[in-house]
């Protein structure tokens, strides 16, 4: 029977040719859909991201994910530094069978570390989280919620003031911070795509691409505002970017084992 792997990788040649000398296992490029489904991921070392014109490591982040949705699977980082580990192949030292290696690699939730190979991504996040001496990602959406949410309050009543009272003071405020919340988002966008919470950051995007053409419609109605449910999208964005950030944070951890 063949041990069934997801491979992720940005050199597929790599994984096609190593694929004709080992038919021990059943290989599958890895496709967000099935990120529930995985019991071995194998991830080539280091990832190309084109838009950032960087090379990254990602392993810490998948195994910090795992740990919790897939805590007996296993993951296998494959590249070229010369490391001798259980969930480590160096591509010039191939093992004779992918499936032997892979059922003595230790699984996610077990006490292993390996080298970094191109750019830190936990590191990069982590700026990306707390900002560059300015307010967190999340202290920034923070502002621009308690106006949405006073609009919100607004239309149904629940303060002694109207929608066109509060509009402008939170036009004035909102296009600016969100200008520079959509800049600062843009420029990240890239590093997320070979990242297992992918998923959420596409949520995450379609509801920034909402709230942004609130603020720049030339007349923002009360029933426009119900219409986009914004307040109902930038929680969900807040939400969204806490739990993400709780994996990004346990991976750079000390007690996180990378």
């Amino acid at each position: 029977m063949f041990t069934k792997i997801h491979y992720l990788t940005t050199t597929p040649n790599i994984a096609e040719i190593w694929q004709q000398k080992d038919s021990s296992c059943h290989w599958e490029l890895y496709q967000k859909e099935v990120i529930n489904d995985i019991k071995h991921l194998l991830v080539i070392e280091p990832l190309i991201i084109e838009k950032a014109k960087v090379r990254a490591s990602i392993w810490p982040l998948w195994k910090s994910y795992l740990q919790k949705n897939s805590s007996n699977s296993r993951l296998i980082v494959v590249g070229t530094l010369g490391y001798m580990h259980t969930n480590y192949i160096d591509l010039l030292q191939l093992p004779t069978y992918l499936a032997d290696f892979i059922a003595q690699a230790k699984t996610v939730q077990e006490d292993w570390q390996l080298p970094i190979n191109g750019l830190d991504m936990v590191d990069k996040l982590m700026q990306f989280f707390r900002g560059h001496g300015n307010e967190s990602i999340l202290e920034k959406l923070s502002g621009i919620h308690r106006k949405i949410k006073n609009l919100d309050a607004a239309i149904q009543g629940k303060i002694n003031r109207t929608y066109e009272e509060i509009l402008t003071s939170t036009l004035t405020f909102g296009k600016k911070e969100w200008e520079e919340l959509t800049k600062r988002w843009n420029n990240y966008l890239p590093f997320w795509s070979c990242l297992p919470f992918y998923p959420e950051i596409t949520i995450i995007d379609q509801n920034f691409s909402e709230i942004k053409s609130f603020f720049m419609h030339k007349n923002p109605t009360e029933s426009l505002f119900l219409e986009k449910k914004l307040l109902e999208k930038i929680n969900q964005i807040k939400t969204l970017l806490t739990q993400i950030e709780q994996y990004v944070q346990k991976s750079q951890s000390p007690n996180f084992n990378h």
